[in-house]
C-alpha cells in the first residue's frame, strides 16, 4: 500500500470485501490516492467491527454481502464507536430496503460495483468531506426513497442475525444461544418474519435473505430442522 509522505493529514481508511481480490485492487488504489491511507482490510462480517475498532478508520469502504455477518450488521455494530466512521458502501447488492436501512443508520454514501470505477475516487472524496455521496442507481433509489417516503426497513438487526442462523441449517436452540435470545423469543421472531415478510416458500425466504444481503452459499431450502 503506498501512502502520502504526509501521514497526520491522512484519511485513514478500512475495506470490508469478502473478494480477496477487489479487496486488494482497492487497497491498492486507495492507497495510491493523495490524503489517503489504507490501514486495515477485511473480508468477514464478523470480524469487521473489532478489525475497525482496533485501527481506527475514519472512513469504511464496506460491502453489504460478507460471511459471518451482513453490511448492515456491521454498520449496527459500529454504531458505539466514539468517533463513528463515515461509511461508503460498494456493493453488488443494492436494493430498496437494504438503501433505506442504510440512510436509517447515517451511511454516508452508496456505489454500485455496476458503476463506472471512475465514480469511485469522487464519491469517496464526498464522503471524505462529510457529504453525501451516491452512485447512479443508488442515487436513483435515493430519490425514489424521498419521493415516496422512507418506511420501516423490511427486517431489523435481530432479526436478519436470526435468518442468517436459519438459513445455515441451525435448530431454534442454537440460534438462541448464538443471538443471546430466548428459543421463545427465535419462534416469535421467526413467525412474525413469515407473516410480515409473506414467506410462503423456500424461494420466498432466499429472496428475503439476498434484499439484506445475506450470503447464501447455496440455493438449497434449509434444512426441516431448522426455525424456519
Amino acid at each position: 500500500m503506498t501512502n502520502s509522505p504526509d501521514q497526520k493529514s491522512n484519511t485513514r481508511v478500512a475495506i470490508i470485501e469478502d473478494h480477496r481480490l477487489i479487496a486488494n485492487l482497492l487497497a491498492e488504489f486507495i492507497g495510491d490516492q493523495p490524503g489517503f491511507e489504507v490501514v486495515a482490510v477485511g473480508h468477514d462480517g464478523s470480524e469487521a467491527a473489532e478489525l475497525c475498532q482496533g485501527a481506527a478508520p475514519d472512513l469504511i469502504v464496506l460491502d453489504i454481502s460478507l460471511p459471518g455477518a451482513s453490511g448492515l450488521e456491521v454498520i449496527e455494530a459500529l454504531q458505539a464507536c466514539a468517533p463513528k466512521p463515515k461509511i461508503l458502501i460498494y456493493t453488488a447488492h443494492i436494493s430498496r430496503p437494504v438503501m433505506e436501512a442504510a440512510l436509517r443508520m447515517g451511511v454516508e454514501g452508496m456505489l454500485e460495483k455496476s458503476a463506472p470505477f471512475d465514480c469511485f475516487l469522487p464519491l469517496l472524496a464526498r464522503v471524505r468531506d462529510g457529504m453525501p455521496g451516491f452512485g447512479p442507481e443508488a442515487s436513483r433509489l435515493v430519490r425514489d426513497i424521498v419521493r415516496v417516503g422512507t418506511r420501516r426497513p423490511e427486517l431489523r438487526v435481530n432479526e436478519i442475525a436470526v435468518l442468517r442462523k436459519t438459513l445455515e441449517g441451525l435448530p431454534a436452540k442454537v440460534i438462541a444461544a448464538d443471538v443471546g435470545l430466548s428459543v421463545s423469543m427465535v419462534y416469535r421472531i421467526v413467525a412474525d418474519i413469515r407473516t410480515r415478510c409473506q414467506v410462503r416458500s423456500p424461494q420466498d425466504l432466499l429472496n428475503l435473505a439476498a434484499r439484506h444481503g445475506i450470503l447464501i452459499k447455496s440455493e438449497a431450502p434449509p434444512p426441516r430442522e431448522s426455525a424456519l
